[in-house]
């Protein structure tokens, strides 16, 4: 069984210059393959723990996985403030 290979925070440029940061889930060493792309208004990382979709057996079965992380998705700007009582 080959090595999952995950390269994170890529920033891939759109078209209209806007860098959006993108995780890649592939097998070390593989040949060009069919890619799956997901894109969320969310952190990416919640794509990994997700029961809908299983990135890594979506990539043990020949699949790279691209995340992509939308520029409406602020995570590092997000501030969490307490709440008063």
């Amino acid at each position: 069984m080959s090595n999952i290979l995950i390269e994170k925070n890529i920033l891939v440029a759109m078209g209209d210059s806007v860098r959006l940061a993108t995780d890649v889930y592939r097998l070390e060493g593989s040949t060009p393959a069919p890619v799956l792309i997901a894109r969320t208004p969310y952190n990416k990382e919640f794509a990994v723990g997700s029961s809908i979709f299983d990135i890594f057996r979506a990539v043990q079965d020949g699949y790279v996985v691209v995340i992509m992380v939308g520029p409406e998705a602020r995570a590092a700007t997000i501030k969490l403030v307490p709440r008063s009582t």
